[in-house]
């Protein structure tokens, strides 16, 4: 199992996070800003990527509408990088698969799509094809 926090919440609420994730066996994903606004997230995104590392999560949750937070964060850590915002919110597929990200989120280009399972299918294929 995974579990995702907030790395906005500080270090001592994620470290709190992980350390019960891992008496049970799970992986902590740590959220480095909201796919929907950076706002206040232009002047924290990097410390959270390197607290985040520093503490030993398993990987990070990084908008997939801002591709060069994707770059940044690959350049500061080796954790594995989850993308969110694909499709609805502007993250394009292929260009967040190009900068080897390791998964995807898609929601609601799949759950509000006249045919939700053709939309599901043709993500799977594009993933299997590109990446």
């Amino acid at each position: 199992f995974a579990v995702i926090v907030h790395g906005f919440c500080g270090r001592e609420t994620v470290s709190e996070v992980l350390k019960v994730a891992k008496e049970y066996g799970g992986e902590v994903y740590v959220v480095t800003e909201l796919t929907s606004s950076s706002e206040f997230f232009s002047g924290v995104f990097e410390g959270i990527v390197k607290m985040a590392d520093e503490l030993g999560c398993d990987g990070l949750v990084v908008p997939g509408n801002k591709v060069d937070r994707i770059r940044t964060a690959r350049k500061l850590t080796d954790l594995k990088i989850i993308c969110p915002g694909i499709g609805v919110q502007g993250g394009d597929l292929l260009r967040v698969i190009a900068e080897g990200v390791d998964a995807v989120i898609v929601g609601r280009a799949i759950y509000g799509a006249e045919d939700p399972g053709l939309s599901a299918k043709t993500f799977k294929e594009l993933i299997e094809r590109y990446r």
